[in-house]
C-alpha cells in the first residue's frame, strides 16, 4: 500500500524491545513477494547478525555483509552495517 502512494524508502525508529525487527522482516518480505529488492541496515555488527537471523526466521533470502564477512551479497535482502556502508562509500 505504500508503493501506491509513492513511498520508495522507509525508515523505522522505535524504542528496544518493540519489534523493529519483526516489522522490517514482515515489510521485506513482502516486498521480495513483489519483486522487490530491500537492504536493511543495523547499527552495530550483532545487530546486523540479529536482523539477518530475523528476516531468515520470517522465510527472507538474506545476505550479512559487514566488513571481514560476507554471505550472499546479492540476496534480495542484503543486511549491511552502517560502517560498512560508510567505508565502501555505498550511499
Amino acid at each position: 500500500q505504500m508503493a501506491e502512494c509513492g513511498v520508495k524508502r522507509l525508515l523505522i525508529q522505535a524504542p528496544t524491545g518493540s519489534g523493529k525487527s519483526t516489522i522490517a522482516a514482515e515489510i521485506a518480505r513482502l516486498a521480495v513477494q513483489r519483486g522487490k529488492r530491500v537492504a536493511a541496515f543495523a547499527h552495530r555488527r550483532r545487530l546486523v547478525v540479529q536482523l539477518g537471523d530475523r528476516l531468515s526466521l520470517y522465510g527472507v533470502h538474506c545476505g550479512i555483509i559487514l566488513n571481514g564477512v560476507s554471505s550472499d551479497a546479492f540476496a534480495p535482502v542484503p543486511v549491511i552495517s552502517r560502517d560498512t556502508v560508510s567505508r565502501l562509500h555505498l550511499l
